[in-house]
């Protein structure tokens, strides 16, 4: 990774657009061994390198719950270009908005306020859904609801 000097040029080819994502805090101590694991650091690297972002809420809500300072931290490099949205808590991840503990409406808000554009991309842990198709359906169409409703202008 330190080897490329500008990841959309000598990776992207200039045709697709490449990020990299903030990985999660794990283990029994809520550790973030990667090398990009403070956000300071990251931001540099991703500036330095012509790196774009993918934010995950829950790696970012792994470490630590009230993560907007953080978002906000990212968002104004401009280099956000997707967001993982889903739920964390008592040690899960990728969960549906409302089985964790993150302030996910609040940060929805947040979206709206900052006029955010780009992808947004639920991500989900497939645990979290029933077998049925049926009740899998309605609950990503109340979902759907949920964030239009909630990032709506």
């Amino acid at each position: 990774m330190y080897r490329v000097q500008d990841f959309q040029s000598e990776v992207g080819g200039g045709t697709v657009i490449v990020t990299i994502e903030n990985m999660p805090w794990t283990g029994k101590f809520k550790m973030n061994q990667y090398i990009l694991s403070q956000t300071e650091k990251m931001i540099e690297f991703i500036a330095e390198r012509n790196l774009f972002q993918t934010f995950d809420c829950t790696h970012m809500g792994s470490g630590k719950t009230n993560f907007i300072n953080d978002f906000y931290l990212f968002y104004g490099t401009g280099r956000i270009r997707n967001i993982h949205f889903s739920d964390y808590g008592h040690g899960k991840e990728h969960l549906l908005p409302g089985h964790g503990v993150l302030p996910l409406t609040r940060f929805l808000n947040h979206l709206r306020n900052t006029g955010y554009c780009e992808t947004l991309t639920l991500e989900l842990s497939p645990h979290e859904f029933p077998r049925d198709e049926r009740v899998i359906l309605e609950s990503l169409k109340e979902i759907l609801h949920y964030l239009r409703r909630e990032t709506a202008r």
